[in-house]
């Protein structure tokens, strides 16, 4: 009896420290602008794995200094890697290199606000409330969509949906990509507009811990 507790510690060990890794197929670039002038863009950048919307990266910083956040939801964790530009493989070629991992505590998340998907001609509404009574509008996402294969609705809701970006609640069950989208938060308008899509083959492997 004691050996296989032995075998089966050992196991558990393996896996708990054995290296973790993520395999992204697309990258998905939004402008951001606030207000209903198209001025002062900005780039948002997130790769996914559109067979699984259970972990993405989002990119920020600036072309001085970039970083990467690599949010897992299943296992409640965020690993951050550092971007470093590699003009031996190419000119806007970056390297993950992994920082550290943090534990995002998605457990003591609050709980999902009422919400309903509308259709309204040729658009799609999300109306996110401030309580169950549907009285109060917290936010309205009003987007334009385009089918794909596969249901990429979750990019735009990582991006865009902050504070409910690692909330899969509010996903829509279609095969959809938002191409552009306008959200009103009580007086602050925010604009969406889909840059480009891109097919990619990155894997990203995780230390295993020591």
């Amino acid at each position: 009896m004691k050996k296989a507790l032995q075998i089966l510690f050992f196991l558990v060990s393996l896996f708990s420290f054995s290296q973790k890794t993520y395999n992204f197929d697309k990258e998905l670039v939004y402008f951001l602008y606030k207000g209903d002038e198209k001025k002062n863009l900005f780039e948002e950048s997130i790769f996914i794995n559109s067979k699984d919307k259970s972990y993405f990266i989002k990119v920020f910083g600036s072309e001085g200094q970039r970083f990467a956040l690599l949010y897992d939801i299943t296992n409640n964790v965020r690993h951050d890697f550092d971007l470093i530009k590699n003009k031996e493989k190419g000119e806007n070629y970056l390297d993950f290199k992994f920082d550290t991992s943090v534990n995002l505590n998605l457990k003591q998340k609050t709980k999902t606000p009422n919400f309903e998907f509308n259709l309204l001609d040729n658009n799609h509404q999300l109306v996110i409330y401030k309580n169950d009574k549907r009285k109060s509008r917290r936010e309205i996402i009003t987007y334009s969509i385009k089918p794909t294969d596969k249901n990429l609705f979750f990019a735009f809701r990582a991006i865009a949906l902050h504070p409910f970006e690692l909330n899969q609640d509010f996903d829509s069950k279609e095969n959809i990509l938002v191409e552009n989208a306008k959200i009103l938060r009580g007086k602050q308008i925010l604009n969406y507009e889909l840059k480009f899509t891109k097919d990619v083959n990155l894997t990203l492997e995780i230390p295993a811990k020591n």
